[in-house]
């Protein structure tokens, strides 16, 4: 599964073993227009009741809005709801001061590493 955007790309890159599990390579903008494409990366991991495991690699992001925050706390909703884990890898420092700021690492079901 591959989404790409002129400013957003979103690449599966393996599923994990043991749950419904999936490690995306975020690389672009994830913003306005475009960070719908990252929702609908995440959409098939909902469908079943187990519960989900999401790896996102944001090393390649370069820019994250509102709408971007959005569809992230949106995702970690439903995998607190669903008892699942999101690992972050690669976020730069202002990504990780805003996940601070809105006391998005504090949630337990996030770890940023």
């Amino acid at each position: 599964m591959h989404y790409i955007d002129p400013v957003l790309s979103v690449r599966a890159i393996d599923p994990s073993e043991g749950g419904v599990g999936l490690h995306l390579d975020i690389d672009g903008e994830l913003a306005g227009d475009n960070a719908h494409i990252l929702r609908h990366a995440v959409e098939p991991m909902f469908i079943t009741p187990s519960a989900p495991y999401l790896t996102l690699n944001m090393h390649g992001v370069r820019y994250m809005d509102s709408t971007g925050i959005g569809v992230l706390v949106s995702i970690i909703q439903q995998i607190a709801e669903r008892g699942g884990r999101l690992d972050i890898v690669g976020l730069n420092n202002t990504g990780r001061q805003l996940f601070a700021i809105l006391n998005l690492a504090g949630i337990e079901c996030v770890k940023i590493r």
